[in-house]
């Protein structure tokens, strides 16, 4: 499958090595979904930097249960098990929860186009790749795993190390993508 021509606007190496690294990992589980351990560094080699791994609790709140340097270098801050709701707005919390709830639950992937938008300003302008993930010890866990490539970044306006990174999200485009298990419309 070449998600470059199901998804023109991918145009990214680090996108496009990623989404062949999930499909073969599929591949090896005989068409099931990866498990998060197998999104090993060795498999991921030079995406683990960009990689973000998500989970949906019980709850129905998102948990950041793994995030990449360079995630972390462009939020100003380690995010790993942090909730999500505490590095967006609510408004913005929303619609993020639902594209990633959305791929945990339909066992489809997604990709998103966005700009993380602070005091007024596009501080972010990313792109986003998601896959669903299955835990071998607890089934009932419910995951995702994004890689997220950040296009350009403008911090002329610097946070200060007190600072918390709370932003909206200017979503420029999105949509799900069948991976074998069918997929939605996007809304």
């Amino acid at each position: 499958m070449s998600l470059s021509r199901l998804l023109p606007n991918l145009n990214n190496p680090l996108l496009e090595e990623y989404a062949q690294t999930w499909l073969s990992l599929k591949e090896e589980n005989e068409g099931d979904i990866p498990y998060k351990h197998q999104l090993s560094p060795r498999s991921l080699r030079a995406l683990v930097h960009n990689i973000l791994i998500l989970e949906l609790d019980p709850k129905d709140s998102l948990t950041i249960r793994l995030s990449g340097a360079s995630i972390d270098e462009a939020m100003n801050k380690d995010i790993t098990q942090t909730p999500h709701l505490d590095i967006l707005n609510s408004n913005s919390y929303t619609g993020v929860k639902l594209f990633h709830k959305t791929v945990i639950t339909q066992k489809c992937g997604g990709f998103a186009q966005y700009n993380l938008i602070q005091k007024d300003k596009i501080k972010l302008s990313m792109k986003s790749l998601a896959f669903p993930l299955q835990s071998k010890r607890d089934t009932s866990l419910q995951l995702n795993a994004a890689l997220i490539v950040v296009e350009s970044k403008d911090f002329t306006t610097a946070l200060t190390d007190t600072e918390t990174y709370v932003g909206d999200i200017e979503l420029l485009d999105y949509q799900y993508f069948d991976v074998g298990f069918g997929a939605p419309k996007p809304l």
